[in-house]
């Protein structure tokens, strides 16, 4: 794992979510095929339908009647998908109440549509409500019974509930249907049994599941950290040499584990503290944290020890968020040992005023230079003022950044700090 302040750091645990979107609507007015429902006896209930409506040799009463049956069918299912769609769109903007009433005006509609049914249940469980969330992933297996993601939200549900065997039998469908990963449901599902088997206390099965996980989703941070605690269950404690302290609180660090890293930074550096790459991981907790001034005392250990850009704009940001004014003069001082003008160098010109907003947008030529260019413009006007321009610039740094990079982190815990 690189030890650095740049962003080379494994991906977040997958999340459990259904497809945004599983069929166009206008798609379905173009074959009979594409107008049938989830379930066999329904598809075939159609299929007879149309033939009648387009056999022109039909009884001329049975063609009208078939015909009206599919077009009230059509006007329902277009229906549905748009209230599906704009439940999407609420469910993203931040609004699950609006989204659930949505869901469930497109299921009135056409209920035959799984992907509205699982949506629903995934709301329901974030909410914590199982009881309706497991009647939606029940409902949606009946009608496509082969949707990985479906047991392992059922599963979810039924962990929290205390039926564990009845989750550990949705985690062992969710991996028959999903060997290799390819959907992203079956390490998941791995880890998610194992997590009760460790709450239940068969550590060895545990340890045996995040094996398996990790087989398939080799580069999830979180899958380590769960297999090292199943190892710890047993008595098995982290090695005591500093970088295994340091390497463990990189996980910690990557996954949002804040506390536990800065426990284990705090392990290295007390029996290595030379190693300043430790004390400017540590910086960055902190600044997650909004503990600045202390994050500016670990950060200048790396700026002091050598020309790094990433370093420096931490560290400047420490300063300022602290009240401290001399920050600026430091960073004049500490960037003239720069050697180059790739990025993020051209963030440190408009941190001096040498730079402005539009330079560090064109020079942000990749999706990750732009995702880390929204997070210091926000920082840019948070120390501005302008705090709505921030919020906007600090969430598309959030929603664009990966999972892994400083500025999601960075960003994201600025955004709690907005809300309160």
């Amino acid at each position: 794992m690189n030890r650095g302040l740049c962003d080379a750091a494994p991906g977040a645990p997958a999340r459990t979510r259904v497809a945004a979107v599983w069929f166009g609507a206008l798609a379905l007015l173009t074959a009979p095929a594409l107008a049938q429902d989830q379930t066999s006896g329904g598809a075939l209930q159609d299929q007879q339908t149309w033939a009648v409506c387009a056999d022109p040799s039909a009884n001329p009463d049975g063609i009208v009647d078939a015909c009206t049956r599919i077009l009230r069918q059509q006007v329902a299912r277009v229906r549905a998908f748009a209230l599906f769609n704009r439940a999407l769109g609420w469910k993203g903007g931040g609004d699950p109440d609006r989204a659930i009433a949505d869901f469930s005006a497109a299921i009135a509609a056409d209920p035959t549509l799984a992907a509205t049914h699982l949506e629903r249940g995934d709301i329901y469980r974030d909410k914590d409500q199982c009881p309706q969330a497991t009647a939606d992933y029940d409902r949606a297996l009946a009608l496509f019974p082969n949707h990985a993601a479906a047991f392992v939200s059922r599963g979810i549900c039924r962990t929290r509930q205390g039926a564990y065997d009845s989750a550990v039998a949705d985690f062992d469908a969710a991996i028959r249907l999903d060997r290799d990963n390819a959907q992203g449901s079956g390490a998941l599902a791995w880890s998610l049994k194992a997590a009760v088997h460790l709450a239940t206390g068969d550590l060895e099965q545990a340890i045996a599941d995040y094996d398996a996980a990790i087989r398939l989703d080799a580069q999830n941070a979180a899958l380590y950290l769960g297999r090292a605690r199943a190892w710890s269950s047993k008595g098995n404690v982290a090695p005591q040499d500093p970088s295994g302290y340091a390497k463990r609180a990189d996980l910690y660090r990557t996954v949002g584990e804040y506390q536990r890293a800065i426990d284990d930074y705090e392990r290295a550096i007390a029996r290595q503290s030379a190693d300043v790459y430790t004390y400017g991981s540590r910086g960055l907790v902190r600044f997650y944290l909004g503990d600045f001034v202390r994050a500016a005392e670990d950060l200048v250990r790396v700026t002091e020890a050598r020309p790094d850009p990433y370093a420096m704009l931490m560290l400047y940001l420490a300063r300022a968020r602290a009240g401290n004014a001399a920050g600026r003069d430091e960073l004049m001082r500490y960037a003239t040992r720069l050697t180059t003008a790739d990025w993020p160098v051209p963030i440190v010109g408009l941190y001096l005023e040498q730079e402005p907003p539009p330079a560090v947008e064109r020079a942000a030529d990749t999706p990750e230079k732009r995702c880390e260019a929204q997070f210091y413009l926000g920082q840019w006007q948070l120390l501005r003022g302008e705090r709505a321009a921030a919020a906007k610039a600090l969430q598309a740094a959030v929603d664009t950044c990966p999972k892994g990079f400083i500025a999601f982190h960075a960003a994201s815990e600025e955004i709690k700090r907005l809300r309160r």
